[in-house]
């Protein structure tokens, strides 16, 4: 072999690199026990460099980077699930992109991405029971009900959510009843209206605990009901010749000047009187009247 000739040339740069290749086969044996995958291929590149056609060195290469990869995946899989655990959702989301990264198409994906997901629903219908709570507190049942019919849609069969729903319904068309007959307290002159009333009010007595606006409704009701039901003093003027009764009610008779007693409500006073019209006065009597409610009736139109 020629000094000069290609092949010294060579051989002569083969035994120029041989310290750097040994020490590039060392380090990726040193790397590979020691667990540092990264640092193996490095040091295995750096032999291909001087040794490109080394197929042994390529297939580790290879199988070394799969076994990389699967490393990130694992790690970043580990994240998520710890991210999970602590209710971080960005968290969660960013170390789920970073396996999708390593292994697109692992069926770990998949469930974690669900699990994100339950997560954002839980959290979510958490901060809508808490606000239906917070409305509680404030006696905001319309609010309660609204809070809890958003929560139902995330998670349909939550058992709290739904009594609490029920129970916000049951208040608000009960303050809605009580709301109107104190409206319309006249209706309480009616027996068959008290009747339903007291069944109504019996019926709310286990909400009552719930709502102090619903309670003082009812406490307002009953006092109404009790003035509503409570005769007052209506005084009947006529000319002592007229035949007067009250329809429904009963007969008064010839009189001048008479207090009878009468509940609250709206009656119809009819006179009669041979030779003479018959006279019908229609009065409403109230329980908030300041002076005596007073009525005329007399016969003075002759047939």
């Amino acid at each position: 072999m020629r000094p000069n000739s290609k092949e010294a040339e060579f051989w002569q740069q083969q035994i120029i690199q041989l310290p750097e290749l040994i020490a590039a086969r060392q380090a990726a044996i040193a790397a590979r026990n020691e667990g540092r995958l990264q640092d193996e291929i490095d040091a295995l590149h750096r032999v291909l460099k001087i040794k490109p056609n080394e197929e042994e060195v390529k297939t580790r290469i290879e199988a070394a980077n799969r076994e990389l990869q699967d490393q990130r995946f694992k790690r970043a899989i580990g994240e998520v699930r710890q991210a999970l655990s602590s209710q971080d959702v960005e968290k969660a989301r960013n170390a789920l992109t970073k396996a999708q990264r390593f292994n697109p198409s692992h069926p770990e994906i998949t469930r974690l991405n669900q699990s994100i997901e339950e997560l954002v629903r839980d959290l979510e219908v958490a901060k809508l029971i808490q606000t239906a709570a917070n409305s509680a507190i404030q006696d905001d049942w319309i609010a309660v009900q609204e809070s809890l019919e958003q929560a139902l849609k995330l998670k349909p069969k939550l058992i709290d959510a739904i009594e609490g729903r029920d129970l916000a319904k049951s208040i608000i068309d009960a303050q809605s009843k009580f709301d109107d007959y104190l409206a319309r307290s006249d209706r309480l002159s009616s027996k068959n209206i008290v009747e339903a009333v007291h069944k109504e009010l019996e019926e709310a007595q286990v909400l009552l605990k719930f709502s102090p606006r619903l309670r003082t409704a009812v406490s307002e009701l009953e006092v109404e009901m009790v003035k509503w039901q409570t005769e007052v003093p209506v005084r009947v003027i006529s000319d002592g010749k007229t035949h007067i009764i009250v329809r429904r009610v009963g007969i008064i008779g010839a009189v001048r000047d008479r207090e009878i007693m009468l509940k609250p409500g709206t009656y119809r006073f009819e006179g009669s009187r041979r030779g003479y019209r018959n006279k019908l006065v229609e009065i409403k009597v109230t329980p908030h009247a300041n002076e005596i409610t007073e009525v005329t009736v007399i016969c003075n139109e002759r047939v």
